[in-house]
């Protein structure tokens, strides 16, 4: 809603300093609402009076095709609470920044505008329940991680790292939508949890053989492969330091944390039953955590650049997170 409204207003003139500081108060105002209700969002699936009830979830009906119908959901439990919070505040913390970063930028309610959709997108993958909205919003993402690169379009090195940013990205949700069918073909359900039935729940997961498993096991981590840049689809990660400092805390903290990785720790039942079974996943996932870990670092030591070593530490990051996943120490 605030990305509509920012769209529509003026770019405010230069010496236009109260109108410049009314958009400002504005997104601060939006992002520092979303935080403080993020954390009683939190607060209420922390407490302990909940008497073991750790996960919540409200699943509705979406479109009826003939006998079929599809619903959408949303889920609130700790690891989406912690990580909303978590992003909620880090966000405004970036809106405070930007005051005085953007005080002479143009175009100051279009960046906004983008900066407004990028985080709604993200968010609604955070409280997601149904893979369609992970595969939709990952393609949202896709589109605001280009519009954040290419804000500064005069630059023509950052036309075409948004370019390449937004080729991986959709490599990356070519993927996911692969992954979400062929699950869908054996769960005939898009939500995640949904009372036992959930396409990630243990009644689904072991009706799927292994190679109908590992295959779609696969495909998701290919997408995150290219969404969170991890090795060895993280070339276009490193480009994006030619973008404005917003939008490039945005995409390393935001973009490829929430469309990759965290897609692939929502899927960790079914990364851990594939596992379980004993495949070529097994060992295909600790290697790419592992490669994209000393890449990452390596690279990142020979960096004259502080964004594009910013960048590397990220992917190496990244690639803990994948490494401490595989091994079972992540659970959602």
């Amino acid at each position: 809603m605030a990305a509509v409204i920012l769209f529509f207003c003026p770019d405010p003139a230069e010496d236009s300093r109260k109108y410049r500081r009314w958009i400002h108060a504005f997104a601060i105002i939006c992002i520092g609402t979303t935080f403080v209700l993020s954390l009683i969002a939190l607060i209420h699936i922390l407490n302990p009076n909940l008497e073991g009830v750790t996960r919540e979830y409200v699943n509705f009906n979406w479109i009826s095709l003939g006998d079929n119908v599809f619903q959408l959901g949303l889920l609130l439990d700790p690891l989406s609470g912690i990580m909303l919070t978590l992003f909620t505040l880090i966000g405004l913390c970036i809106f405070v920044f930007n005051v005085g970063y953007l005080k002479e930028k143009e175009n100051l309610a279009g960046l906004y505008c983008r900066l407004m959709f990028f985080l709604g997108t993200v968010f609604t993958v955070l409280i997601s329940n149904s893979l369609f909205l992970f595969v939709v919003c990952g393609g949202w993402i896709c589109l605001g991680t280009y519009l954040l690169i290419e804000y500064n379009f005069s630059k023509n090195p950052v036309l075409d790292t948004g370019r390449q940013a937004f080729i991986f990205n959709v490599i990356g949700d070519l993927c996911y939508i692969a992954g979400m069918f062929w699950l869908l073909k054996y769960s005939n359900t898009i939500l995640l949890y949904n009372g036992g039935n959930g396409c990630i729940e243990a009644s689904v997961l072991s009706s799927l053989g292994l190679r109908a498993g590992t295959g779609i096991a696969i495909l998701f981590l290919i997408g995150a492969m290219a969404k969170s840049a991890l090795f060895p689809l993280h070339v276009w990660m490193p480009d994006t330091s030619e973008a404005s400092w917003p939008a490039v805390t945005l995409i390393h903290l935001f973009s490829t944390s929430v469309a990759g990785i965290y897609v692939l720790i929502r899927l960790a039942p079914l990364l851990t039953s594939v596992n379980d079974a004993g495949c070529v996943l097994a060992y295909l996932l600790p290697c790419v955590g592992i490669l994209t870990l000393l890449i990452g670092t390596i690279l990142a030591s020979v960096q004259n650049d502080i964004l594009r070593m910013l960048s590397y530490v990220t992917i190496s990051q990244y690639g803990m997170i994948l490494l401490a996943l595989c091994l079972g120490g992540i659970t959602p």
